[in-house]
């Protein structure tokens, strides 16, 4: 009881989780991305050759991951003008295709947004997000998953 406690008060408000909306978006890459980095570094230690390490560390920190969109079938014409909105705020549709939950046809799309370099990653994700779901939400499904940020290797 008092580690929870001490947790809470030590958690800054903006991350404790329910009083931000996209709180598991923002930071669900992060440990991979720290990871990925302690492994350029480590092979740093032993190899002669890091430049081309040291250059895809630095492209998987600022990546802007891909986006899981899960919409109910058959789409309507408000899903269809969600994607067009989605597509004319430069999002790219990289797949989509059939699926179903809980045998509730669904249309599964992956999305992607080009990065821009003088903005972070965060911000980006955060960006792009809200783009996507203010566009789909008079269309999402009313249960099971919806949006996702994924983990890219």
């Amino acid at each position: 009881m008092a580690v929870v406690a001490v947790a809470k008060t030590a958690t800054p408000q903006y991350f404790r989780e329910g009083e931000h909306e996209h709180f598991a978006w923002d930071c669900s890459s992060v440990p991979r991305r720290i990871a990925d980095l302690g492994h350029f570094f480590h092979r740093h230690l032993k190899d002669q050759d890091v430049h081309e390490d040291c250059i895809r560390a630095m492209q998987t920190l600022v990546k802007v991951p891909a986006v899981a969109l899960m919409l109910p079938m058959p789409l309507n014409d408000d899903a269809q003008e969600a994607l067009r909105d989605i597509k004319q705020a430069g999002i790219e549709i990289v797949i989509s295709a059939e699926t179903s939950f809980w045998e509730s046809p669904r249309m599964l799309y992956i999305l992607r947004v080009e990065p821009v370099e003088t903005k972070s990653p965060v911000g980006q994700l955060q960006k792009f997000l809200e783009v996507v779901a203010e566009a789909t939400l008079p269309v999402k499904p009313s249960d099971g998953p919806w949006l996702w940020s994924l983990h890219e290797p």
